[in-house]
C-alpha cells in the first residue's frame, strides 16, 4: 500500500521542509520522494531512527537534501551538534561541506540560536560553530575521521562506480570504514540523550556495495514497514530502516505510483528512462536506476563443473599448492560476509590420464606470522613432492617475503610467482578446462580452519564451490586466485582438451547436493 507523506513537528522556528525550500532559494518545492526523505530525517532528529539507508539514483536530490541542507539545519537547531560526512572522494566531500557552510552563513539568522561560524573556520571540509561545540567534518572514504566524533554520521555514495563496487579491495575498505572507523566515532547527544544517527545514501551499484553489506549483516526493515510504527511514536533503536526508491515504479510503490511511472518526470521521464535502459543494459539499469542490483551470474565456473569424489586416485603425477595471501585478522564471531580478503590455500593435482582434482583446500583470516605458520603446517601434511607457491609482489618487499618462506621450508619445492593480468584473465584457462573436463574435489580436502568455520567437509566444499560459481561477482575471490595460480604451474600435456569419461578406477564420485 502507498503511504501518505506527513510533515512532523519539531521544536524549531521552522521544520526541515520549510527550511529546504528556503535553502534552495525557492527553486523547488520538495517532490513526493523528497517529502518522504524529509519525514524520515525528522524521525532521525526525534531519536526514533538511529540507522537509515536510502537507495536512490543520481541527480534526484538526495545529496542536496541530506548532505547539504540537512547538516546546516541540524547545526541551526542544535549548534552543539557534531556531524561527520564521508563520500567516495575528498573533493566531493569538500563540495558538500562548502554548500552546508554557505547555507548556514546565509540562513543562520532564521534560527532561534542564530548560529555563526567560528572566525578561524576557513576549510571547506571542516567548520565549527562560534562559541559552541558544533562542527561539520567532511572526508573522502580513503581519508581519516580520527579525532572527530559524530552525533550524526552521513555516508554519501562511498563508491565511485560499478567497477569499484565489484573490487574486493574496495569492499574490504568499506567494511573497515563502516565497522571500525565509523562505529567508533558515534557520540550520544549530550542534551537529548539520543544515540548517534547513521545515515547512508547510495546509488546501488552491486550486491556487495555498502548498502548490500548492511542488508546482509544488520537487522533491518523496509520504510513501508517502519512508517506506521514511527508515526505511532515508536523508537526503532538499532534496527536499520531501508528506503529503496526505484526510478520506474514497481508494484506496491511506496509513493502510490503506477507501475512504470517515473519518480521525477521533470528530471527523467518514462521514455528517457526506457532509452537509458536500452543504452546501458538491464544489469546496470537495475542497479543504478531501480536500486535492485541482481546477482552476476558466474561466467567462469558453474556448479556442475565440479564433482566430488570419496577416494583419491593412485595415478597422481603432479601436485601444486598455491597460497593466495592476506594478513588481516577479524574479531571473533565476525560473519564471513563482513570480512575482507582471506588467505586461501588450494592444492591441485594432475593424474596420468589428465584429470585435475583438488586434494586440499583451506581458508583463514590471520595476521602474517600466523599465515606463515599455517602454510608451513600445510606443507608438512602435503609432503615434499608437492610444489608450493605464493604470489610474489614486485619490488624488494616481495622478494624478501619469498626468501623468508624459502628459509622456513628447506628441502621443499617452493617458489614465488609474479602474477600478470587481472583475476578474470588468470581464471580463463582453468575455467575453460573445467568446462570441458570437470574438476574433481576430494571430499576430505578441507583443512582444519575451514572445518572449524563450517562444521563439516560437505559445508566447507559448498563454500568453495559457491565462491567459484559466483566469480567474479562474489565478494571473496581468493579461492579462485589460488585455483588459477596452481593451474598455471601445472605441466599439463599439450593434448587438445577433450571430455574424458569418468572411469571407476578414479574412485567413487557424487554430485554436490
Amino acid at each position: 500500500m502507498p503511504v501518505s507523506i506527513k510533515r512532523s513537528n519539531l521544536e524549531a522556528p521552522m521544520d526541515l521542509w520549510d527550511y529546504s525550500k528556503i535553502a534552495s532559494h525557492g527553486l523547488w518545492e520538495p517532490v513526493p520522494h523528497i517529502n518522504l526523505i524529509i519525514e524520515l530525517l525528522h524521525y532521525c532528529l526525534n531519536g526514533q531512527i538511529e540507522n537509515l539507508d536510502i537507495a536512490l539514483a543520481p541527480r534526484l536530490g538526495k545529496s542536496m537534501e541530506i548532505s547539504e541542507i540537512f547538516p546546516s539545519y541540524v547545526l541551526g537547531t542544535r549548534p552543539y551538534a557534531k556531524i561527520i560526512l564521508v563520500s567516495y572522494s575528498d573533493s566531493l566531500a569538500r563540495g558538500f561541506g562548502s554548500k552546508a557552510k554557505d547555507n548556514l552563513e546565509e540562513f543562520g539568522y532564521l534560527f532561534q540560536n542564530r548560529p555563526q561560524l567560528s572566525p578561524d573556520t576557513k576549510a571547506k571540509n571542516y567548520f565549527k560553530i562560534r562559541n559552541n561545540t558544533g562542527e561539520f567534518f567532511c572526508s573522502g572514504s580513503s581519508g581519516s575521521v580520527l579525532g572527530h566524533g559524530g552525533h550524526f554520521i552521513i555516508i554519501d555514495d562511498p563508491t565511485k562506480n560499478i567497477e569499484e563496487a565489484r573490487s574486493e579491495r574496495h569492499q574490504e575498505k568499506l567494511i573497515d570504514l563502516f565497522d571500525t572507523t565509523i562505529s567508533t566515532r558515534k557520540e550520544k547527544d549530550p542534551y537529548t540523550g539520543q544515540n548517534a544517527v547513521t545515515i547512508v545514501i547510495h546509488q546501488r551499484l552491486d550486491q556487495n556495495d555498502l548498502t548490500g553489506i548492511i542488508l546482509q549483516n544488520r537487522e533491518w526493515i523496509t520504510a513501508e514497514e517502519a512508517l506506521p510504527r514511527l508515526r505511532n511514536g515508536e523508537k526503532l533503536g538499532h534496527i536499520w530502516v531501508y528506503l529503496r526508491l526505484a526510478e520506474l515504479a514497481e508494484e506496491n510503490d511506496i509513493l502510490g505510483r503506477k507501475p512504470g511511472e517515473a519518480l521525477w518526470p521533470e528530471k527523467r521521464n518514462e521514455k528517457e528512462l526506457q532509452q537509458i535502459q536500452k543504452d546501458i543494459g538491464e544489469y546496470k539499469f537495475n542497479a543504478i536506476h531501480q536500486q535492485d542490483p541482481k546477482p552476476r551470474e558466474g561466467k567462469f565456473f558453474k556448479e556442475d563443473y565440479f564433482e566430488i569424489i570419496d577416494v583419491l586416485p593412485n595415478n597422481i603425477i603432479q601436485e601444486i599448492q598455491w597460497a593466495d595471501l592476506a594478513g588481516t585478522k577479524y574479531p571473533e564471531n565476525t560473519p564471513i560476509s563482513l570480512r575482507g580478503a582471506s588467505t586461501a590455500l588450494l592444492r591441485l593435482a594432475l593424474t596420468q590420464d589428465r584429470r585435475l582434482l583438488i586434494t586440499y583446500m583451506d581458508e583463514f583470516w590471520e595476521e602474517d606470522d600466523i599465515v606463515m605458520t599455517n602454510i608451513l603446517n600445510s606443507a608438512k601434511l602435503g609432503g615434499k613432492k608437492v610444489k608450493y607457491c605464493i604470489p610474489q609482489d614486485p619490488g624488494q618487499a616481495g622478494k624478501g617475503q619469498v626468501k623468508q618462506y624459502s628459509i622456513q621450508m628447506p628441502g621443499y619445492n617452493f617458489d614465488g610467482i609474479i602474477e600478470s593480468g587481472s583475476k578474470e584473465d588468470r581464471a580463463e584457462a582453468p575455467a575453460n578446462w573445467a568446462k570441458v573436463n570437470k574438476i574433481y574435489i576430494y571430499s576430505k580436502a578441507p583443512g582444519v580452519h575451514m572445518l572449524a568455520e563450517h562444521g563439516s567437509n560437505e559445508e566447507a566444499v559448498k563454500r568453495f564451490i559457491n565462491v567459484c560459481s559466483k566469480f567474479p561477482g562474489h565478494m571473496h575471490k581468493d579461492f579462485v586466485d589460488s585455483f588459477s595460480g596452481s593451474f598455471s604451474e601445472l605441466e599439463i600435456p599439450e593434448d587438445t582438451p577433450e571430455k574424458i569419461p569418468f572411469m571407476p578406477g578414479l574412485g567413487s564420485s557424487r554430485a554436490l547436493n
